[in-house]
């Protein structure tokens, strides 16, 4: 981490800030005035970044962290509202106006350039922050665990498997919110509040974890062997936690044989939340529900959504909700009051979680489709596809 001798206990840290991916991202998933807070509040955010711990040295305390370095690239065009704000946090601002008539900007290459550029800074940097959603800076961070340095990321939106991969931690988006923003988000995706970063382990997976309250649920089940950092057991994806969902199909009550392994690798190459089928189905209602009665509010329907499940006796985390927003919201599925039901809106997630496994080249067979179909949406396995398996 530093030089030897000098500061073991201090990591010297880069921040780089993709403001336009990251102000779109909070106003299309979380609303517009998560957006304008990230934008308008940036000593808050900034400071909460500097003084989250990041790990224990060598010497045995927790090293505390020191931007040396901020660098932000927006669009002054869209955004000089809120050029000034991060001159005022210290912040190099770095004006990246449209270049072709899609809006498309040099965010990309002055930042990476910019990075590059760093690793060649006098004083050493060991770490280094990226606030973007955006894949095309996987190799980026490639290039840096080839130097040594650490690396984290910041995603509002979907970040891919890959992208996530190549990171050393990854800052959770309610952590965000709730921490940096001071923005009250309901239960957190880890189940409760944190002042540190997510690090990118296998016990820190978010499709193999649980809180105490859904560990508790599944415990009651026969046959649901769940942990904290144990996969799912076979026939727990099946098995309805609960009683069925009025007016949702769950579809058979055990799962097909290979489900659960095919569920395992799309959750691992697309991190969509891994759910119980029962789960999902629920989840679908009372978002359906939810925005007949109230309409879509991204700042509040997560949350109340949560809440209506909580009442159902079915915990489910309101980052996993927000991931099933973006989705439909991806898949071109806009949420209307009065016109949405749990079937539309599961067939909106699936077209979004089967792009994604396009994007990933995972090609699917008709029987992993049809498993897919029936873990999403409760769509009975034909008797020939079954048959195939067989």
């Amino acid at each position: 981490m530093g030089a030897e001798g000098e500061r073991p206990d201090r990591i010297r840290t880069a921040l780089f800030v993709d403001f336009d991916n990251i102000y779109s991202c909070f106003k299309d998933l979380y609303g517009e005035i998560t957006a304008k807070n990230f934008g308008n509040n940036v000593e808050k955010w900034v400071e909460w970044i500097e003084r989250s711990a990041i790990g224990i040295s060598d010497s045995g305390r927790t090293c505390s962290r020191k931007l040396l370095l901020r660098r932000c690239y927006l669009n002054p065009e869209w955004y000089k509202d809120y050029r000034n704000n991060f001159t005022l946090a210290a912040f190099e601002v770095v004006d990246c106006p449209k270049l072709t008539r899609q809006g498309k900007t040099s965010t990309d290459m002055h930042l990476v350039m910019d990075v590059l550029d760093a690793l060649a800074f006098p004083v050493r940097l060991d770490e280094f922050i990226i606030l973007s959603g955006d894949a095309d800076f996987t190799p980026l961070l490639l290039r840096l665990r080839r130097h040594d340095r650490l690396t984290a990321i910041f995603s509002a939106g979907y970040a891919s498997a890959a992208y996530r991969a190549a990171s050393d931690r990854i800052i959770p988006v309610d952590d965000f919110i709730s921490n940096g923003l001071s923005e009250h988000r309901g239960v957190h995706a880890n189940g409760g509040p944190t002042s540190h970063f997510q690090a990118v382990t296998p016990e820190s997976a978010p499709a193999e974890c649980a809180p105490p309250a859904v560990l508790e649920l599944l415990s009651e089940l026969p046959g649901a062997a769940v942990d904290i950092q144990t996969p799912v057991a076979e026939s727990s994806f099946g098995d309805p936690p609960l009683e069925r969902v009025p007016g949702v199909r769950l579809g058979p009550k055990s799962s097909f044989p290979g489900q659960v392994s095919l569920i395992s690798r799309i959750t691992a190459l697309t991190d969509v939340p891994r759910l119980l089928r029962s789960e999902y189905a629920m989840l679908f209602k009372e978002l359906a529900d939810e925005i007949n009665s109230n309409g879509f509010h991204p700042e509040n329907t997560s949350l109340a959504v949560q809440r209506r499940c909580a009442d159902k006796h079915v915990m489910v985390m309101q980052g996993y909700i927000d991931r099933v927003m973006e989705g439909c919201h991806r898949a071109n599925h806009w949420f209307s009051k009065g016109k949405e039901s749990a079937a539309t809106i599961a067939q909106g997630y699936l077209a979004y979680v089967e792009e994604l496994c396009r994007k990933a080249d995972f090609k699917m067979s008709e029987i992993e489709l049809a498993l897919l179909h029936n873990w999403l949406t409760g769509k009975k396995i034909p008797r020939r596809v079954q048959s195939l398996a067989n």
